[in-house]
């Protein structure tokens, strides 16, 4: 089997490609495209800052031309049919913003002056309370930049109530599961799930935390193992059923949690093992993985 490390966190957004969800939307125009997304995520799509809710983003964040919006809302719509209908409005995240660039005044340590942009360049943010941006900067780096933020609100939900720092700094649960005080059992899955999943899978394992990104934060650690998750659906659901054990499992397994347990009645893993395997996108029940709830 492939050894998965940091150097391979941006090439898996190269090598990874999008499982069982077809793109039908080639011909559609950007009306239809984001009145499309709004019906299926029940959050806005949004091009301008101005139209984005009242929170902290970037400095300058850039609208996109024509053809980059019409790009990057397909994108946007394809990605987020990985989640199960109307699952951003039931977290409450009222808007998700494309752009041509995240720009700062200041950098993080992590992210690099751009003197094009006159300033730090960055992928994305979240606003803390109900709205998300990123920038389109390639096709293979916006679906990774979405999911990553999407999750900090994940992160920040539970049973539809957001309560940002909550998980961010510190996440007891999270932290219990990677020193093996009390870890995630293997994910079920059903043989024939397996399987089939073995024949989508490249052979990548995550074995400890997906870039070195995740050091920034608690916070940040999960959204990149988030959007390794739903960037590489059939590794990462085999390596939660066969290899518990690593760190990176753990931490897949703890992510996969959180989505379940943002919402009431969330997806539970049956949703994911469908998405990657292209079933009918029908929300799936199933037993979870996690016999204990996150306090």
């Amino acid at each position: 089997m492939k050894r998965f490390s940091p150097v391979l966190s941006l090439l898996l957004l190269v090598l990874v490609p999008f499982w069982g969800l077809a793109d039908d939307t080639i011909k559609e125009s950007l009306p239809q495209l984001a009145k499309a997304f709004g019906a299926y995520s029940g959050s806005r799509l949004v091009f301008a800052a101005g139209d984005l809710p009242e929170g902290s983003y970037h400095d300058r964040m850039p609208s996109l031309d024509e053809d980059g919006r019409l790009r990057a809302a397909r994108i946007a719509l394809r990605e987020i049919r990985k989640l199960p209908p109307r699952y951003l409005e039931k977290m409450g995240l009222k808007a998700v913003g494309l752009f041509a660039a995240c720009v700062s005044n200041q950098g993080d340590g992590f992210r690099p002056y751009d003197e094009s942009l006159k300033g730090y360049r960055f992928f994305g943010i979240y606003n803390g309370k109900n709205a998300v941006a990123a920038a389109y900067y390639s096709d293979t780096q916006l679906p990774a930049t979405l999911h990553h933020e999407i999750f900090h609100h994940v992160d920040a939900t539970l049973h539809g109530q957001t309560r940002f720092t909550v998980h961010f700094v510190r996440d007891e649960r999270f932290q219990a599961a990677l020193s093996g005080v009390d870890p995630y059992p293997p994910l079920r899955l059903v043989e024939a799930d397996l399987t089939a999943l073995r024949k989508l899978s490249k052979g990548l394992v995550l074995e400890n935390a997906v870039s070195n990104y995740a050091e920034k934060s608690v916070g940040e650690d999960k959204a990149e193992t988030a959007r390794y998750l739903m960037m590489a659906l059939p590794d990462a659901l085999v390596q939660m059923a066969t290899r518990p054990e690593l760190a990176g499992s753990q931490r897949l397994l703890h992510v996969l949690h959180k989505y379940e347990q943002a919402i009431p009645n969330g997806p539970s893993a049956a949703w994911f093992v469908s998405v990657a395997l292209g079933r009918s996108q029908e929300q799936k029940k199933g037993p979870s993985p996690h016999p204990k709830p996150l306090k």
